[in-house]
């Protein structure tokens, strides 16, 4: 029996420092099924180039050209394209776990998508990304557990529920994962670590502000069913507000703007106790 198929999609854009070192782990992959396709989102530095090398000296990787410039609109192109099973979103300046198809691929029976943690790495520092596993909306709008990197999807299942909301700059992996989890998906979930994924100050998610977030915020508004659902979202907003220091109330925003830690821990312990 042959193992399934995966396409790895990775936008890129003016990030030629990086790419050399991701090239290096995508190499290190030997996963039989495995395809990966860069789609450029209109760099103005060498990327495309060095893609392009890249694509001729290895014959699993292929490159497209995205007409619009973003990076959901960049990922929905590779999804388009998509011709395997199995489809997984990475970005170009992190570096790939060499063991993950070996690891997850097994899991992939039967399921629409195999969810696990990533680790985040600040300068020396590297943690464990917060993880809940439950397939439950309201603990992933608290939780924020399903990032790009964590989900591994079935093609099929991402083009049902739409792809990635092209109109969102940022927590667009978060109200992914949580339309796709108000769609009762087949999920797996694996309670072992991929990647280090390194935060930058050029991030994009560093260059936001509460605008970004809260329009998210706000596109997950408009499908939430259940009483549960829209307390969670509003915690979420309460815990989004007071960071950003913007106006707004009730207790979770009055922790928050004291200085309270875990909110979204509270959020969840409260929202279970009133569940029982």
């Amino acid at each position: 029996m042959s193992a399934p198929e995966v396409t790895v999609v990775i936008p890129v854009y003016n990030r030629e420092q990086f790419l050399p070192r991701l090239f290096a782990s995508l190499q290190q992959i030997d996963y039989e099924g495995v395809n990966f396709l860069l789609v450029d989102n209109g760099s103005a530095d060498n990327s495309l180039v060095l893609c392009r090398e890249f694509a001729q000296n290895d014959r699993r990787v292929a490159v497209l050209q995205a007409p619009s410039r973003g990076a959901n609109k960049a990922r929905n192109e590779g999804l388009k394209a998509c011709q395997t099973e199995f489809v997984y979103f990475f970005d170009c300046d992190d570096l790939f776990s060499a063991d993950l198809f070996q690891r997850v691929m097994p899991l992939t029976t039967g399921q629409d998508m195999v969810v696990f943690p990533t680790k985040m790495r600040r300068g020396e520092h590297v943690r464990q990304r917060d993880f809940v596993a439950s397939p439950q909306p309201e603990k992933q709008i608290l939780s924020s557990s399903f990032s790009t990197q964590s989900v591994l999807w079935r093609t099929d299942f991402l083009r049902t529920i739409g792809g990635w909301d092209p109109d969102l700059r940022v927590w667009q992996d978060w109200e992914l994962g949580v339309r796709a989890l108000m769609n009762a998906p087949r999920i797996r979930f694996v309670r072992e670590s991929f990647h280090e994924i390194e935060v930058r100050p050029d991030s994009i998610t560093g260059q936001t502000n509460a605008d970004d977030r809260l329009k998210a915020v706000e596109r997950v508004a408009t499908y939430l069913m259940t009483q549960r659902q829209r307390k969670a979202l509003d915690y979420r907003r309460q815990i989004l507000l007071a960071q950003y220091r913007l106006p707004g109330k009730g207790w979770l925003y009055r922790y928050v703007s004291m200085g309270g830690r875990g909110a979204w821990r509270l959020a969840l312990l409260w929202l279970r106790l009133c569940s029982a």
